[in-house]
């Protein structure tokens, strides 16, 4: 096998492996500051989370974000 080879099955091996989700990805977002997420917002351009296990990259829209803001609990991801 060649160097290539081995490295084209790793990374396919790591790929089958990560546990990545668009919906884990979003959670992560949520989980952030009221602040730092409407600043988002306010800044008009989507916001792109890559997997730093597989390097997918996921994106998410301004009516993503705003979804996101509308639907969290008071208080949730301000450290209070």
């Amino acid at each position: 096998m060649t160097d290539d080879m081995a490295r084209a099955a790793d990374a396919q091996a790591q790929l089958h492996a990560c546990g990545c989700s668009k919906e884990r990805a979003r959670k992560a977002l949520i989980s952030i500051s009221r602040q730092d997420l409407r600043e988002m917002i306010e800044d008009g351009k989507p916001i792109e989370l890559n997997c730093h296990f597989c390097n997918t990259s996921y994106l998410f829209s301004i009516e993503e974000l705003m979804e996101m803001q509308k639907g969290r609990q008071p208080g949730s991801g301000d450290g209070l």
